[in-house]
């Protein structure tokens, strides 16, 4: 089901959504334009952000999420067009994330090996 993005003036149009069941797409924050132009900084893939259906969306006040946002930009881990309606992940919050990811699976593979070495029969 394509994802509905409101631009100005009350039109909506449908967009491409990403892959079912992701958190971007039960948010709506993933639309199929993204865009990476020359001259942008450091030239980040943008995407569309509309506070107001993600708000609708997750069942959140627009100033909370409004909060999230700017906060998020405050820390340097994405930046905004507001008058776009879009943002970009920073390589910062990239790398953050990529790091969490491979501590918090690096644990749960340790978790399950010693899981297994407890359950295992003597050998003999």
């Amino acid at each position: 089901m394509p994802a509905i993005s409101s631009r100005g003036r009350g039109k909506r149009r449908p967009e491409t959504a990403p892959g079912p069941g992701s958190t971007a797409s039960i948010a709506g924050i993933g639309s199929g334009s993204s865009s990476s132009a020359a001259g942008e900084p450091g030239d980040l893939a943008w995407f569309d952000l509309h506070a107001r259906e993600v708000a609708a969306r997750l069942g959140l006040s627009h100033s909370h999420v409004r909060n999230v946002i700017n906060r998020s930009e405050a820390e340097g881990l994405l930046v905004q067009d507001r008058s776009r309606g879009r943002v970009a992940l920073t390589p910062r919050l990239l790398t953050e994330s990529e790091a969490w990811f491979r501590s918090f699976w690096g644990w749960i593979v340790e978790t399950a090996q010693r899981a297994q070495a407890t359950e295992a029969p003597p050998p003999g």
